[in-house]
């Protein structure tokens, strides 16, 4: 049972992280190439932030598809349901 609780709260916490990476990288959002933005071309441009998958497999060290299964699951489960941690 203890598993499954804290493989949910990782999956709100991934998707909360999320949320906030996009909010100040909104280039890396899924889809937002080719929008009216400009894209990378030429070496020595500046380039575009890590994806968020990337980024948080990085510093969290699990691997990006570890990452991507959390943050799918994390909407996934409703928007309603408050976070609480019962201990």
């Amino acid at each position: 049972m203890r598993r499954h609780a804290a493989e949910a709260e990782r999956a709100i916490f991934t998707k909360r992280r999320k949320e906030a990476y996009e909010a100040l990288h909104p280039e890396t959002r899924n889809g937002a190439t080719g929008n009216g933005r400009q894209k990378v071309r030429q070496l020595g441009e500046p380039t575009l932030p890590d994806r968020f998958t990337a980024d948080t497999a990085t510093k969290t060290g699990q691997s990006e598809r570890s990452v991507q299964r959390d943050a799918h699951r994390g909407e996934k489960i409703a928007p309603t349901q408050p976070y609480h941690r019962s201990n």
